[in-house]
Order: C-alpha cells, then structure tokens, then sequence
C-alpha cells in the first residue's frame, strides 16, 4: 500500500492510497474486496469500510487485484491506515504491508498531519443558557476566525422551561470571553410529549462529513428519545438519541428519506443512566461511510450508512418520523454543538471533559459591612429611614440628597423605614450616581403592591432615554435589567437580562443590577442570585438624574415600597451580592449555602474578606455535595 496524490497537510483532509495484493492461487483471481480503518482498530468483514476490488495484472503479468481508496485524516497528529483484502468467501487476509511514500510510515502504517483547534468548521453552538424567553442564542460565530459565520438561532416549542444546566456555554471550542469558566448557567428541560427546540433552516450538510454533541440527563427510557437531529421530508438525516429497541445511546441513521426507512445505528455498550448528566456525540465520516458514537468521551461503537440530503431544520429535544415530529426528549439538555468535520477520538473525549467547575466558594460575604458603609466605590446610600419630609438622606461620602416627589409616604422597610410610591406620580431623583461607561453596581430592597404595570425600581437617565433601568416587566412576568446604546428614545435600544422567577407580589425581594464594562455584560440578581445576563455592544454617558421609583420621561411609575438603594462604582462579585442579601458560605455554581459552626466566622480585614478560623480546633464548614460531581 502506498500514499497517492498530495499528501494531507492538516486534521480532516482526504488522503489516498493506492492497495494491491496477488493471488494465494495463481491464475486464480478471488479477491472482493478490500476493508480498511482510519483509527488503528480491527478490520471486521461486516462493519468496516470497503473499497470494491478490481483484477488486474501487475508488471510480470501476474493476476493481482487492486483499488483507490480515500479517506479523512480524522486525528490531529498520529492517524493510522489498516488494510485487508477480503477473498469472494468472505474471509480476509493479514493486514497489508506499507511502503513508505508521501508522508506515510512505513514500520507503523501511519501518518502525521497538523491537528485543528475546536472551532475549526464549527456551524452552530447552542449554550441554552438563557435561563428564560423561547429565543435561543447561537454562538458558534463568537469563536476564533468564525466571525463572518451564519447565526442559526433556535427557538423553543411548546413543553419545555429553564432550569440549572450542566455548564456556562461552550467550554471547549469557545474561549473565556463570556464568562464559561463561571460554570452551571442554564440548560433546557423537555417534556418528553411536545416539547422541542428548533432553527429555521439547515445546519449541516449530511451529505458531507459532519459532527454533533450535547449533554444530556435522561429521566426516563419510556420510548425513543432524541437529543439532536435534524429533518427530511419524512424522517431525520441522523439522531443522536436513545434508542429504546436497544436499551442504549444511539447514533442512528436512516437508509433513505423515505417511511419507514432502515436504519443503522452505532450503540453504547451499557444502558443510559437516569438523572445524571451524560455527554453523546456521534461523528459521520462521508469518505468511508463511517458513523461513531461516543459517550462521556468514550469510543462506544461505529457502523457504516451512506447519508443523504436532510435539508429540514435542526432539532434539539426531538426527531421526524413518518413526516411527523416524533421521539421527544423527557429530561434535560445542554451546550448543544454543530461541525462540520469528523471530530476525532481525542477531539471527543476533549469535548466531554472540557473543565467545569462544580463548586466555588469565593467566601467574600464577610465584606458586607464594608460594602455597606465605607468602601471608596459606593457612590449612593440612600437607607429611606428619614420617616418625614421629601427628601432622603445619602449615608455614602457624597452626600447626594435625594428629592422625593408627586404621590410617595413613609412606611415600614425591610429593614427599619422605607419609601412608598404610588404607581401613578411618586418617584425620587438625585444627582447621576455612576459613571454609566464605567463599571458599575445597584441594588435595593423591593416590594411590589401588584404586577398589572410597567413598574420602574431605578435608572439613570440622559436626554432622551435612560443609560440603565431595572424593573418589573408583565409582558414577561419578570424582573429585568437592561442597557441602552445610545442616548435614543426613537428606537428600542435594550439589552436585558431577564430574571428566571416570576416575582412575588407583597415580598420583599432585593433586587441588583450589574454593569461588567470589562466582559460588556448586563447581570441581573434576585435575592442575591443570578437570575439572567447578556452582553451590551456598546454603552454611554448618561450624566441625568438618578430616579428611584420611574422612567422619567416615560412613566412607569414604581407601586410599592423601596428601601436600601445602593450604588457602587464598581462591579460586585457573587458572593458579595449574596452577602448583601444576608446568606454566608455560597456556592456560587450551585446557588446553595452552606453552613459555619465552631470556631469559624466571615470577616473582612485590610487585606481580604475571608472565612476566618480561631485556634479552638472547632471550626469547619458544611456544604452540600456539587450537583454534578461524579466521582466514578
């Protein structure tokens, strides 16, 4: 066997051999065909990919049967080429012996190409991690030299919601630019009866090679249940999915776009199991037909169909079957991926165990004092204790009264006094608080009277519109915070992010909004959690008044009571949020608490905030097991 052609320089380039071998009997032609692998595995007569032979004779005039065959250079670096001629029996020979030619080895059968880093020939990324709305975001053009890449948006249908997810974005073939190393964001759950994510056209082409990959958490195995395909007329191009005739993960494939088609599938070899976070990709190679599914990164076995033209949509969460929707996903998915290459066996096991982190405890709540009183970056203090008169006192260093006006009182607070606006003309203004080009965080306490308005809790305005706006939205029944671009009340402008609970009228809820100038986002905290964000292009100096309680200009009139508004001229972490709210020991990936006892304490010193231990010997903290620790 020789290498014939031009040499392959990188991962996922073709490469071509040309094979010969003579006859056991000579005069004797009974050669059929010839099998081969690309990943140094063993060659079987039925599974392999084969090449037809073709009789021949060689120089001397011997009878001998020879074939081209291509393949991928699937592997960055090593990848191995493994032939067999198979004899009209069925039985095959030893392996071929390898000349040395091109950049091919002969000693090993081997060859070295450059490997390519993740993002190469990505088409569609799906982080779902929107924790709320039915739009989902795709970000495979975010990642290096995709920039000019069609955007595949999704969107959800029917029976599905959002909930704690396996991991923030991307992590592998994205870089860090949005925040992925902060850990479990969001991810989807299905109802296994009609819910379902779509995009409104196709993302890959099935004809060529392609790969896909997605974490999954089944929560039961009571039909076929697909993670991610993508449609025919009559029935999906592929599915990645769980396959309840075989009691295992599946990649499967249909023998053509037809009902009830045949099909091939490549099989986990144990069963699935429920309730646990699991990673399935399945890679289709066209040059060799070659289909492989993987599972936790882990080769689980391959099968050979040639593709066809699935032109449909891509779909997460369910499949096509008989020219209907079909094998709806009951359980939850995340981080949902589109390439359009053969993902090797080291690219798989990278992606499933790309780093996530399950815990982080950055114990910063002993700061809350110091956050509350005389850190240099609180710009606004405004406790609503005063009890009298129209206007509120700035406890900060810079001594910005607040005016209050129209239909407001004076009530009982969430801690001491509070102010209560009327929905209809009460607000407060004072100076601008922070510098809106800038980093930046505000926060107050919030209870609502009802949810049937637009009710503004603060912003910072410009001319014509506001810089920032943090309010309850009932088109949503949320809370949002959100940023404009430009100084322009012709246009809408915002970028939210959207709370993922519905409030609770008659509650006191503390409510923050944070601007990360670094990273360009918007984050949006309820009762000390992040509840949503999203990234703002670009922002501006909004040098207006300060208003608790409206939009001026607009209305939105707050109807309830406010207490402790707070502003920051600089960004406030998530522990240091949550100890605002009054909860210590927060993981801030699970969203939990854990618990101090003996001789331990939050404190802040000069130098750090920090869990501090006495000399007792009693003291430790208790945390909860990380959610998605597998320790197996």
């Amino acid at each position: 066997m020789t290498t014939t052609g031009t040499p392959p320089d990188h991962q996922n380039d073709s490469v071509h051999f040309g094979v010969s071998v003579g006859m056991p009997t000579p005069g004797f032609y009974d050669i059929d065909r010839f099998i081969y692998t690309t990943d140094g595995s063993e060659r079987q007569p039925q599974g392999s990919p084969s090449v037809t032979a073709t009789q021949g004779t060689d120089a001397s005039g011997n009878l001998v049967a020879t074939a081209d065959l291509s393949a991928l250079a699937i592997n960055g670096n090593q990848n191995f080429i493994k032939v067999k001629a198979v004899n009209k029996a069925g039985t095959p020979g030893p392996d071929a012996t390898c000349v040395a030619s091109g950049n091919l080895d002969a000693a090993s059968c081997s060859f070295h190409v450059l490997p390519y880093t993740p993002s190469v020939e990505l088409v569609g990324a799906w982080p779902l991690d929107e924790m709320g709305g039915r739009v989902l975001a795709d970000t495979a053009n975010t990642t290096p030299n995709n920039d000019g890449l069609a955007v595949h948006t999704a969107s959800l249908i029917a029976g599905g919601d959002w909930v704690a997810g396996y991991d923030h974005g991307n992590a592998w073939s994205h870089p860090d630019s949005a925040g992925y190393s902060e850990g479990t964001k969001g991810a989807l759950t299905l109802d296994g009866a009609s819910g379902y994510v779509t995009t409104s056209g196709p993302v890959l082409d099935t004809m060529t090679s392609f790969s896909v990959g997605a974490w999954v958490k089944l929560a039961n195995t009571n039909g076929f249940q697909t993670v991610v395909s993508q449609d025919g007329n009559q029935g999906s191009g592929f599915s990645l999915q769980y396959s309840k005739d075989d009691n295992a993960w599946a990649f499967s494939m249909l023998s053509a776009d037809q009902a009830n088609a045949g099909v091939v599938r490549a099989k986990s070899t144990t069963p699935p199991v429920l309730g646990v976070w699991t990673h399935v990709a399945g890679t289709y190679d066209a040059s060799t037909g070659t289909m492989t599914l993987y599972v936790d990164g882990v080769k689980q076995a391959t099968n050979v169909r040639t593709g066809w033209a699935a032109i449909g949509n891509l779909v997460i969460g369910a499949g096509k079957h008989n020219g209907a929707r079909a094998d709806f996903l009951a359980g939850q998915v995340d981080d949902v991926q589109a390439w359009q290459r053969v993902l090797s066996a080291q690219d798989a096991h990278d992606l499933a165990n790309a780093a996530v982190p399950l815990a982080k405890y950055g114990l910063a709540e002993g700061c809350t004092d110091v956050l509350g009183t005389t850190v240099p970056s609180l710009q606004g203090n405004w406790a609503f204790d005063d009890g009298t008169g129209n206007t509120a006192d700035d406890l900060s260093a810079f001594g910005n009264t607040m005016t209050l006006n129209g239909g407001y009182g004076w009530t009982t607070g969430q801690a001491a006094g509070a102010v209560h606006f009327d929905g209809s003309t009460g607000y407060g203004t004072a100076a601008p608080a922070v510098d809106t080009t800038r980093s930046f965080t505000v926060s107050a306490w919030a209870k609502l009277d009802d949810a049937n308005g637009y009710y503004t809790l603060f912003t910072q305005g410009g001319q014509h519109t506001a810089a920032f706006q943090l309010r309850y939205s009932p088109d949503v029944n949320r809370w949002v915070f959100g940023m404009t671009t430009a100084d322009d009340d012709t246009v809408d402008n915002y970028h939210w992010a959207l709370g993922s609970q519905a409030p609770q009228v008659g509650a006191w809820t503390m409510l923050t909004g944070v601007f990360d100038q670094k990273s360009m986002r918007v984050r949006l905290y309820v009762n000390g959690k992040l509840e949503g964000q999203n990234t703002v292009p670009t922002v501006w100096s909004a040098e207006d008044a300060f208003t608790v309680g409206s939009n001026v200009g607009v209305g939105n009139f707050f109807k309830g009571s406010v207490d402790q508004v707070r502003a920051w001229g600089q960004v406030l972490t998530d522990d240091q949020v949550v100890g605002l709210y009054g909860q210590r020991y927060f993981d801030t990936v699970s969203k939990t608490t854990g618990a101090g006892s003996g001789g331990v304490g939050l404190a802040a010193d000069d130098n750090a905030c920090a869990a501090r231990f006495d000399s007792s010997g009693t003291g430790q903290i208790d945390a909860g097991r990380p959610a998605n620790l597998r320790t197996e």
